[in-house]
């Protein structure tokens, strides 16, 4: 927005809508509409409407719904570096180290806020807005190929594609902030341990497979 425009929308909100809203209450409510609707298909009145505030006072703390998505998606890298760094260590084996950053990563998108950072739809941000994301996303991505990478040097995962195992990871998780239908939908700790059994273990058995019974 126009530096004019955002100084007079700005104006035109009363004191005491600017003083109920914080930009973590914004951040909270925006990063709900975008995950019901998409991102696309939300508008600051979407916003406004839903914290039953004027459009105009959004931009005391944002500029526009972009910088609102930004926001969101920057609070959730925030919080999942903080969360790895916490728990993780570079003399850890690497199966070890990707196991807490999947934690992490699942509980992290599994919130509003994280579910940005996944769904983000960078076709429809500006040249810069698209710089910032990308550059939140490949933070992650190239911790996690390092990660697998080790694991794969030190013997704790089996030897493979570095590329191709990060991208099924990713798409295995990644695939749960779109989840609609699911009823009741299970916990953050069973979908964590779930995938991890499915990931470290895999599908297939040693065990004769039993013949179909003809009809």
């Amino acid at each position: 927005m126009p530096r004019a425009r955002k100084t007079a929308a700005i104006a035109a909100a009363t004191p005491h809508q600017r003083g109920s809203l914080s930009r973590d209450k914004i951040l909270r409510i925006a990063s709900e509409q975008f995950d019901l609707k998409g991102y696309d298909r939300t508008s600051l009145d979407d916003v406004a409407n839903a914290l039953s505030v004027t459009k105009p006072s959004l931009y005391y703390h944002f500029d526009n719904k972009e910088d609102i998505l930004l926001g969101c998606v920057t609070e959730a890298s925030e919080r999942l570096d903080a969360a790895v760094a916490a728990a993780d260590s570079p003399d850890l084996p690497g199966r070890r180290r990707l196991e807490i950053f999947l934690h992490e990563y699942l509980r992290v998108i599994s919130d509003n806020f994280g579910v940005s950072l996944v769904l983000g739809d960078d076709r429809v941000m500006s040249p810069e807005g698209r710089v910032e994301y990308f550059a939140r996303r490949r933070k992650i991505n190239q911790h996690v190929t390092d990660v697998v990478a080790q694991g794969m040097r030190d013997g704790s995962l089996v030897r493979g594609d570095v590329d191709l195992t990060v991208y099924a990871i990713f798409g295995m998780f990644n695939w749960v902030t779109r989840w609609r239908s699911r009823k009741p939908k299970p916990s953050t700790e069973e979908i964590y341990r779930s995938f991890c059994a499915l990931l470290f273990a895999g599908l297939g058995t040693d065990a004769p497979a039993k013949p179909r019974k003809k009809s």
